[in-house]
């Protein structure tokens, strides 16, 4: 699937997106868009992380 040209083609749309919205953002969504940016990349290592070390999801939301 990620080297396939149709999620090539869904990722570059979506970069442009991303970078027509920063256009307009202001400081404070610039920021917060940064935040969320920083977090979805934790995330994403910690998904193929825990796929080869079989690593346990941390308790984000308190529910235990």
């Amino acid at each position: 699937m990620y080297g396939g040209d149709e999620f090539e083609k869904e990722v570059l749309d979506y970069i442009v997106m991303v970078d027509k919205a920063c256009e307009t953002a202001d400081a404070d969504t610039l920021k917060a868009m940064q935040t969320h940016f920083d977090m979805s990349c934790k995330l994403e290592h910690m998904f193929w992380d825990q796929a080869t070390d079989c690593m346990a999801w941390p308790d984000i939301l308190g529910s235990k």
